[in-house]
């Protein structure tokens, strides 16, 4: 809530991220969500025989539980959309921007050679 109130007083702020980058950064983690399996990360299905647990929504998430393997998987999903870009021809540029994805970073491609 500050960052957004921050971001309406002073209109500009190199340290707040409400572009479209933050975006596709919560948008990747909402795809991610619950994306491990029970042995990947069996801490969090174990929550499913806690009683004092109402429902899934108050289950600790998967990236708390198990932070090395919802990293590995964040990584993958990176290097999959770096070698995506690529592919589709965009060179790891982003639209509202100049500058290489950090996808790219992944893939060890070179977005200035053609």
């Amino acid at each position: 809530m500050v960052p957004l109130i921050t971001y309406a007083l002073l209109g500009t702020s190199r340290q707040l991220g409400v572009g479209p980058v933050a975006l596709v950064s919560l948008l990747v983690e909402v795809g991610l969500k619950g994306a491990l399996t029970e042995e990947e990360c069996p801490e969090y299905y174990a929550q499913k025989n806690d009683t004092s647990l109402a429902s899934e929504a108050d289950w600790q998430l998967q990236s708390e539980l198990c932070p090395d393997e919802y990293a590995q998987l964040a990584f993958l999903t990176s290097f999959l959309m770096g070698l995506f870009q690529i592919g589709a021809g965009e060179g790891g540029a982003h639209p509202n921007r100049r500058q290489p994805s950090p996808a790219l970073a992944l893939t060890g491609a070179n977005p200035n050679r053609r």
